[in-house]
C-alpha cells in the first residue's frame, strides 16, 4: 500500500497519499465509520498499471472505521506485511501445545515446478521457477513490496527448500505476475 500511495502522482506534482492523508489522519470514533469524498479533477499516473489505471480521477471515496490500534510514529516506513504471526499445535493426547512462526511451516511441495509462481508470507513475496539444474533451482522474485518500494531479484537456491513455498494458483495474481515478469526479464 505503502508503494501506491506515494509512488502514484497526480499531474498537479502532489502524490495519492498527500491527497488522502489530511482525511485519513482524522480521527474516528471507536466502532463508527465515516465516509469521505475528496474532490480530485486530475490526471493520475500510477508506478505501473498492475494494481491502479492511469487516467483522469474525479474523486476519492475513503470509507474509515474507528478502530483500536497502538499508534506508530518513526522515521521508518512500517511494512504491515513483516507481522510474525504464530501457530498452535495441540496433542490432543498428551494437552501438549508447540507454537511455530508461520513462516517457518513446510507447507510448500516436495520440489519445484519450472513454470510456476509461488509465494511465502511474512512478508508476502511472489516469485517464479525460471529452472532447475539438478538441486539448484533459479528464482525470480517477482513482486515484494518492502519499505514502499517494489524489490525484484533473480537468485538460486536449493530445491530442498520446496517445501518452504506455495504454489500460486490465484489466475488473476498470476495474470498480474506474468506481466511483472515479462518486465522484469527484459
Amino acid at each position: 500500500m505503502n508503494y501506491l500511495i506515494t509512488k502514484s502522482k497526480f499531474r498537479s506534482g502532489l502524490s495519492l497519499k498527500d491527497v488522502i492523508d489530511p482525511v485519513v489522519d482524522e480521527l474516528v470514533p471507536l466502532g463508527t465509520v465515516i465516509d469521505r469524498s475528496i474532490s480530485v479533477r486530475d490526471h493520475l499516473i500510477p508506478p505501473d498499471e498492475y494494481f491502479l489505471n492511469s487516467g483522469k480521477t474525479m474523486e476519492i471515496k475513503l470509507v474509515i472505521r474507528g478502530i483500536q490500534a497502538m499508534l506508530l510514529s518513526s522515521n521508518a516506513t512500517v511494512e504491515l506485511t513483516t507481522a510474525k504471526s504464530k501457530v498452535r499445535y495441540s496433542n490432543l493426547t498428551t494437552g501438549e501445545n508447540i507454537e511455530v512462526p508461520a513462516h517457518q511451516l513446510p507447507v510448500g511441495g516436495d520440489s519445484f515446478r519450472v513454470g510456476a509462481f509461488y509465494f511465502t508470507y511474512e512478508p508476502l513475496i511472489y516469485y517464479y521457477c525460471d529452472r532447475i539444474d539438478g538441486d539448484i533451482a533459479q528464482f525470480y522474485l517477482v513482486e515484494s513490496f518492502q519499505s514502499g518500494e517494489l524489490v525484484q531479484a533473480l537468485f538460486k537456491l536449493s530445491t530442498n527448500y520446496s517445501r518452504f513455498y506455495i504454489e500460486l494458483t490465484d489466475r488473476d495474481i498470476i495474470t498480474r505476475l506474468e506481466a511483472r515478469l515479462r518486465k522484469l526479464k527484459q
